[in-house]
């Protein structure tokens, strides 16, 4: 849009950034000769491609495996020691996040109709109505120390994930168990 002539506000308007953005922009493939990032200095990475690649695979198939287990049994580009701080980014990366396992009964097609047939009745309650309720929540918080609780490694959507086995998955609308 700026080599077409339109000002570098009019880009920004239209992109939803910042006029300097776009500026700077300008500045750097003037200067470069491309838009895209200079090398930066600083630590270089301790895992290659390929291992991080296989820290993923690793913990698909074996969900409840930690980063700690994983850290022990990888060795880095330098065959230094790889920590389990460095695995954690790496498996977030692939949008793999630590989660507590489903430990509940699977919702079948009854249970499910009869909880949206609970939620609709009562969908028009007033205030004053759900005063009366009471509603616990048993979550703990370990400030000083780890809560030596299991952890899932798993993706948004895989709440019923079984290392690796599909993803069960409650459809609402069709009212049946997916196994994807």
């Amino acid at each position: 849009m700026l080599s077409a002539g339109l000002g570098c506000r009019h880009v920004a308007n239209r992109m939803g950034c910042h006029v300097s953005t776009i500026s700077r922009l300008r500045t750097r493939e003037n200067a470069t000769h491309s838009v895209a990032d200079r090398s930066r200095s600083g630590r270089k990475r301790v895992t290659t491609e390929a291992q991080d690649q296989h820290i993923r695979l690793t913990h698909v198939r074996d969900r409840f495996r930690s980063a700690v287990d994983t850290d022990r049994e990888t060795r880095g580009v330098r065959q230094n020691k790889v920590s389990a701080s460095t695995i954690r980014p790496r498996l977030r990366a692939a949008d793999l996040h630590a989660r507590e396992p489903y430990r509940g009964p699977i919702l079948h097609i009854e249970a499910g109709e009869n909880r949206l047939r609970w939620a609709r009745q009562h969908q028009r309650w007033r205030l004053a109505d759900w005063n009366s309720v009471l509603f616990s929540d048993e979550s703990r918080i370990c400030v000083d120390r780890p809560d030596r609780r299991i952890r899932v490694w798993r993706r948004r959507g895989e709440r019923y994930a079984r290392e690796g086995r599909g993803i069960r998955v409650f459809v609402r609308g069709i009212g049946g168990v997916v196994l994807v």
